[in-house]
């Protein structure tokens, strides 16, 4: 049939399972507490492909975009199939470590279109540097809940601790030896 064979736009199939989760998990982490020092690798799980985007803040309120990154750069990712980010597999992978005590988050949305071309273009860059203007999570994500096309979205959160710092031990009085004047 001729009415068959019409052009698709550039977005994903319409036969994919209806089933819409995106979980998060700090890999080797069981609490969401985190010492300074600590490398942060996310383990992302879709539950359908789609465009996907992660977003971290650090504890100091900067903002970068951590997937698609330099390094991955495939912006699709497989439903049912987690994927690491950073993808410590690879040999040039870049790092997150916690630096400084606080909240830090993640959050992360899979869209049915791609995002670049509909939201500034600081949120598409990928080039692993700072947002610039933007000190919270809560910004990017309303930037991308008002696009159409979201499937699934996501944050995780955990806390950054201040290293615990000993008191030195109080010297004990000893007795004074001697003649008092």
């Amino acid at each position: 049939n001729a009415e068959d064979l019409k052009p698709r736009e550039h977005a994903l199939p319409p036969n994919e399972p209806a089933h819409d989760g995106l979980r998060l998990a700090l890999l080797g982490h069981k609490e969401p507490k985190l010492p300074i020092g600590s490398s942060v690798v996310l383990r992302v799980a879709p539950a359908r492909s789609g465009f996907l985007y992660c977003y971290y803040k650090d504890a100091a309120n900067v903002v970068s975009q951590i997937y698609p990154n330099p390094q991955q750069q495939a912006v699709v990712a497989q439903g049912h199939m987690g994927l690491m980010v950073p993808d410590v597999s690879q040999a040039n992978s870049f790092l997150i470590e916690t630096a400084r005590p606080g909240i830090e988050q993640v959050y992360c949305a899979m869209t049915a279109k791609p995002l670049t071309g509909r939201v500034p273009a600081a949120l598409t860059d990928a080039k692993l540097a700072p947002i610039a203007g933007t000190t919270s999570i809560e910004a990017v994500q309303q930037q991308v809940q008002a696009q159409e096309g979201v499937i699934a979205q996501s944050t995780l959160q955990w806390e950054v601790e201040a290293p615990v710092v000993l008191a030195p031990p109080v010297p004990e009085k000893t007795p004074r030896r001697g003649k008092r004047s």
